[in-house]
């Protein structure tokens, strides 16, 4: 999923910038899954099935073969809601697709955080990103990196490269 590195800095840190922009990125990424295998539909705001008063930030469908679904928490970083506020949220997040699992580990959700600078050996080890990792090891959390915007990288969050430049990072953890 290519995105525009200027669309994201501007949404994730200008002060003049005051809406949140998780339904731009929700487009973004259904268009991604549009382009690759399978057909794939996205649907905004969906209610979790049995779920009584949980409602997902979309779902995503592959319609042909086995009809495979995901239910995707997002939250995003933008000058109103600092990278700190963002993490918390992601736990929030967690916890909320750990309790649906539990309820019924055939729902697949996942938890995603889109958030805009830079990681360093420190803030890997911050309280606001340990306690909001919801348990996992950061082998299980995963990272699409957007140093290269062309070509974006994934991989676990031990493994993601630290400093600077700023840029996108998007952060997800869920069930298998």
């Amino acid at each position: 999923m290519r995105l525009d590195p200027h669309k994201i800095e501007y949404f994730s840190t200008d002060q003049h910038f005051r809406g949140g922009w998780e339904a731009w990125l929700q487009c973004e990424i259904g268009s991604a899954m549009r382009r690759g295998p399978g057909r794939w539909t996205l649907e905004r705001e969906v209610a979790y099935p049995g779920q009584i008063g949980f409602r997902a930030d979309f779902k995503i469908t592959n319609t042909e073969g086995l009809g495979d679904q995901t239910y995707v928490e997002l939250k995003a970083m933008n000058s109103q809601n600092p990278a700190d506020r963002a993490w918390d949220q992601f736990g929030a997040d967690i916890n909320k697709v750990r309790w649906v699992n539990h309820r019924d580990a055939t729902i697949v959700c996942q938890a995603l955080l889109a958030v805009h600078g830079h990681f360093d050996a420190h803030s890997l080890s911050r309280p606001v990103i340990q306690n909001n990792l919801g348990g996992f090891s950061q082998s299980q959390v995963y990272i699409i990196d957007y140093a290269n915007p062309m070509a974006p990288r994934v991989t676990p969050l031990r493994d993601v490269h630290l400093n600077p430049p700023d840029r996108l990072f998007i952060v997800g953890a869920g069930s298998p």
